[in-house]
């Protein structure tokens, strides 16, 4: 048996003294083949995920603090037989000594930080205060370069790169085919930023400022439970189905996405550099939409290209969704932490495009001109009836007048497949907010269509149970009166304008450009 170690190294740059305790796990997988990731590959019974820990958890504790203060420790154990061993780490922090209690052998470890690392690796933890203040801890593998961004990385305790408000520009979001390399190059150095190094203003129990958004959105459908320990999924559990959802399957359906893209927009336009900002004229560079009924319809075309969002996965499985190699699934880039319980832990970004049978297509031109012709935002019941005419049930993909279902927006998140059709966790997908700045833009090509329709631009107007009417706060979190950006939560009429919001789409909005 080979000896194996892994260590922890961090650094704390809050200038306060910090409390740390740390809980590892080693997970072993059976080792079905050399490129056969796990959990696909065949096993003996009871193989998958057996738990074998060494130890079940362990505490530290530093003591003191100025900045630039580290500590390390190291983990060593013994590697044996056809199996892969996998290392959790999670991380809690507590305020000098007014940490909670820590229980070695119990389930009190609420982790602010995770990460699942193969073998023999080095993990290092950098601590930090977010915008509230509150101490957070980034975890990244030993050696890690983050993505260039217009500051010193945020580890160093700065809140934000760039105030996005100060200046007067608005915002331009172009077709995936109209963005050019240095702009598609700092779209995905932003989204990447967010992933790996914008602080979390949600731990527990996210890790990212990105993955505050897929938090959320899991929110939206279901409760989740945060546990104190990592479980075989990871620290969370999903409930059942809301039986009032906050984002789809009703009126609010646009409207809601249209105010989590557009603070999702706020955040990534923190990471640009000065140089990044005006691509044509003035304009701030905005997410780009994936118009799916002219390209991305297979592999090779955009979005799914090498420098933006990768292309399909592999076939290693045929007819299953297969992993996604290059940038997007690399485990020390974009790991995926926050799931639907089918999903392990740290597992990496999954597709397949047509693969799933309800399916095999995206949805066409004359989809989008049935669906643009529908006269009434919305009507009773207000839900998703599969026979509710109505423009927003056919384009969140419930009606159709086809008999094609899934439909328009539900289809694609199928037809992608994969992270993508796990609608829940689905922003883990970073093509979800190029997709859903589609959906967006079709909201407003209906505007213009129908400006002077009693149904346009929102309805009901009125409050009905079961739903949100034109003036009543939508929800983004538990606390009913909170988001996760901004309190009191915006109301659909806050956001029935996305000119108002300051973003223009390049093919169906004119908006003169801005100055310094």
């Amino acid at each position: 048996m080979a000896v194996q170690t892994m260590q922890i190294a961090w650094q704390n740059n809050t200038g306060m003294n910090i409390r740390m305790f740390v809980a590892h796990r080693i997970v072993r997988t059976y080792r079905g083949g050399p490129d056969d990731p796990m959990p696909r590959s065949p096993k003996p019974p009871n193989a998958d995920y057996t738990q074998n820990e060494y130890p079940e958890s362990t505490g530290y504790e530093s003591t003191g603090v100025a900045a630039n203060s580290s500590f390390s420790f190291t983990v060593a154990y013994e590697d044996s037989g056809p199996y892969i061993d996998y290392w959790y780490v999670a991380i809690q922090l507590g305020p000098g000594s007014d940490a909670p209690a820590y229980s070695a052998g119990g389930a009190t470890l609420l982790p602010q930080a995770l990460m699942k690392l193969a073998p023999a690796s080095t993990v290092k933890a950098w601590i930090t205060l977010n915008l509230q203040g509150n101490p957070v801890v980034f975890l990244r593998p030993d050696g890690y370069v983050p993505p260039r961004v217009g500051a010193p990385p945020l580890y160093a305790g700065l809140p934000m790169t760039k105030d996005p408000t100060y200046r007067p520009w608005p915002t331009l979001r172009k077709s995936v085919t109209a963005i050019s390399p240095p702009e598609t190059a700092a779209y995905v150095n932003a989204v990447l930023a967010l992933k790996q190094w914008a602080v979390s203003q949600l731990q527990v129990p996210t890790t990212s400022r990105y993955d505050d958004y897929v938090y959320t959105h899991m929110l939206s459908m279901y409760p989740i439970t945060v546990y104190g320990e990592v479980i075989q999924n990871g620290f969370i559990k999903r409930g059942p189905m809301r039986a009032v959802m906050w984002a789809h399957d009703g009126p609010q359906f646009v409207a809601w996405h249209r105010e989590f893209l557009h603070r999702f927009e706020l955040d990534l336009q923190t990471q640009l550099t000065d140089g990044d900002w005006p691509s044509s004229g003035g304009y701030r560079l905005g997410i780009p939409y994936w118009d799916w009924t002219v390209t991305g319809r297979s592999a090779g075309s955009a979005p799914w290209l090498t420098d933006f969002m990768g292309g399909d996965g592999d076939n290693k499985h045929p007819g299953e969704p297969g992993f996604v190699g290059g940038t997007w699934g690399d485990l020390n880039k974009w790991p995926l932490y926050l799931t639907d319980n089918d999903i392990p832990l740290g597992s990496t970004l999954e597709r397949g495009f047509g693969r799933a049978t309800r399916a095999r297509t995206l949805p066409v031109a004359a989809d989008v001109t049935q669906t643009l012709s529908q006269a009434a935002y919305d009507q009773s019941p207000w839900n998703s009836t599969y026979t509710l005419v109505s423009f927003r049930n056919e384009l969140e993909g419930f009606y159709s007048p086809t008999g094609q279902w899934p439909g328009m927006h539900n289809r694609v998140h199928a037809w992608v497949g994969g992270s993508m059709d796990k609608v829940g966790s689905s922003p883990n997908e970073p093509a979800f907010f190029l997709h859903h700045a589609n959906i967006d833009r079709l909201w407003a090509a209906w505007q213009r269509q129908h400006p002077d329709h009693p149904a346009a631009p929102y309805l009901p107007r009125d409050p009905v149970p079961g739903t949100w009417s034109l003036d009543q706060p939508m929800q983004f979190a538990d606390d009913a009166n909170s988001a996760p950006w901004t309190a009191p939560p915006a109301t659909p009429a806050d956001v029935v304008s996305n000119l108002a919001l300051n973003y223009a789409y390049d093919d169906i909005d004119q908006l003169q450009p801005g100055a310094e």
